[in-house]
């Protein structure tokens, strides 16, 4: 495994000028309303922290930590099977604005496997929990540029962010087959480890003060709403395939259920829809444009053959899920099916929002189970499995750690995806191209990948400013293979060594030509000097 040490980049935090006042925005008054909470530090879980270890809380800039994981597939465009789990923790210090971006999730732990580590996760976990303790029990003096003063830091674990399966290997409950998902405290743990459903004691219990978290591990929200979402939409469009209320689904409910009577295996149930509908649904989510960045293009998902939607991204079935629903289904499903599907869109529209309300939170928690209870009496009994059962206790962990928005995994396999694609975006790009028809031809050509020959140039002109590469300058009397390229973080000083020329196919013929420099390393002192 590889393990990136955590400690280092909490202490840039306070050594930088852009991140070390902002790192005690969570003990400054916000003016909110008694009961409404936008971020961790307004919620039950962070309050209760602070009274159980008073030491800790006095030094508002000791730091509060999420940590999640979720496994992802680095060769999948090779089609090999192999699985990496990056483990990202980050800080919850820093205000909405800041928290839970990019620049402040640390890949801290990467776990290389063929497979899934499952329960041996921990034995993977120990160097971070080791990092973990001596930041809580002995800390790291550190200086707070802000305020011109060493301190000595601490941080702690608030809890662990996971998707169903994970949530497993975290904590060691079993979430498979038939048995319920609980929080126990550290003695129900110990007492019960040679219980089947628990597979071990979690390592996290080696933490001294993760006996006093109120919740330690969370569900991670996207990836139930992503299956609530799919299972219902599929159905309803009735995709081969992705549907539930399939010939199997339709023989058990004549096998296990008295009350409700058998369905032909080849009948359309009521709360589907026919062709003509679900084109008329595609066209019009083919033609949906919505604000920059809000989420993906709809019109790629759209097969209008098929009259079906597929591809979608998890970002992109949770606008769906709470924006979309209701609209997509208005007037083409009886009212009784058109309502609870309704409801249970603004559940998730109530839940996921950036500002709640304790109130908000203890009403949605009653109102859950009479929707599944409606939809349970209009869906055939195939479609409810334990994801849809899930939703019933988002409202209670909502209530007590905060919004939903610093603990679900979009942030987290955003960066992972991000890194995935800088590092395979060829050959993503040529699948892409292949699977997804591209009308513009520049960029379809561009997918087929250069020539292999290419043309080298010792002297080339870009906007009237000429270059030479590095072994051309040496018996010349003036040098021109030095160059500066300007960025937000610092001018890059760097010396040209080789001038390419690379050409796609088609017409008309497209040319790229790349520097490959040699760069001066930036660093004061080290690769440059500065003379006073």
């Amino acid at each position: 495994m590889h393990y990136f040490p955590l400690t280092p980049r909490l202490k840039r935090l306070y050594a930088s000028q852009a991140t070390a006042a902002s790192m005690r925005w969570h003990s400054e008054n916000h003016g909110h309303d008694a009961g409404v909470m936008c971020h961790p530090s307004d919620s039950e879980a962070w309050k209760h922290f602070d009274k159980s270890h008073p030491s800790f809380a006095v030094e508002v800039r000791n730091v509060r930590l999420g940590l999640s994981t979720d496994g992802f597939a680095p060769h999948g465009a090779f089609r090999k099977q192999y699985s990496s789990w990056p483990i990202i923790i980050t800080p919850y210090n820093l205000p909405p604005s800041m928290c839970m971006k990019d620049p402040y999730m640390f890949l801290t732990a990467l776990v290389p496997a063929p497979s899934n580590p499952k329960h041996k996760i921990d034995v993977f976990l120990q160097p971070v929990v080791a990092e973990l303790e001596q930041l809580w029990e002995e800390g790291v003096v550190t200086y707070d540029i802000s305020l011109k003063q060493n301190f000595h830091l601490r941080a702690a674990l608030m809890w662990t962010i996971s998707d169903f399966p994970a949530y497993a290997m975290f904590s060691g409950w079993s979430t498979a087959g038939l048995v319920k998902v609980i929080e126990l405290n550290a003695d129900d743990v110990i007492k019960s480890c040679g219980d089947h459903v628990w597979k071990k004691k979690s390592i996290f219990w080696d933490l001294p003060y993760w006996k006093t978290n109120l919740i330690r591990h969370k569900f991670d929200v996207m990836h139930i709403v992503k299956n609530v979402f799919e299972n219902f939409f599929y159905t309803v469009m009735d995709v081969k395939g992705k549907t539930k209320d399939n010939v199997a689904s339709r023989r058990d409910l004549n096998l296990y259920c008295r009350k409700r009577k058998g369905v032909e295996d080849n009948e359309r149930a009521y709360y589907t829809l026919n062709k003509n509908q679900k084109k008329a649904i595609c066209k019009w989510v083919e033609k949906l444009r919505f604000p920059d960045g809000y989420i993906s293009n709809l019109g790629r998902c759209v097969d209008l053959t098929g009259c079906r939607l597929f591809g979608m991204k998890s970002h992109d079935c949770h606008v769906f899920m709470k924006r979309l629903m209701p609209i997509t289904f208005h007037e083409m499903l009886p009212k009784q099916v058109w309502g609870a599907l309704t409801e249970l869109s603004i559940f998730f529209k109530t839940l996921t929002a950036t500002s709640i309300t304790i109130k908000d939170m203890e009403r949605i928690e009653t109102e859950m189970p009479i929707i599944l209870c409606k939809l349970e009496t209009i869906f055939f009994p195939g479609i409810f499995n334990s994801m849809e059962h899930l939703p019933v206790h988002l409202p209670y962990e909502a209530k007590i750690p905060g919004p939903v928005q610093y603990r679900w995994t979009y942030p987290f396999e955003k960066l992972v995806i991000a890194a995935e694609v800088e590092k395979n975006f060829v050959v993503w790009f040529q699948i892409y191209a292949r699977k997804i028809p591209i009308n513009n031809k520049y960029i379809s050509d561009l997918s087929k990948m250069p020539f292999k020959k290419v043309k080298l140039y010792s002297v080339y002109f870009v906007n009237s400013y000429k270059f030479h590469t590095k072994a051309h300058s040496l018996n010349k009397s003036t040098a021109n293979s030095g160059l500066c390229v300007s960025s937000q973080g610092g001018d890059y000083y760097g010396k040209v060594e080789k001038i390419l020329e690379m050409e796609y196919p088609g017409y008309p013929i497209k040319t790229t030509v790349l520097f490959k420099c040699h760069w001066y390393d930036p660093t004061p002192n080290i690769g440059v000097k500065v003379h006073k």
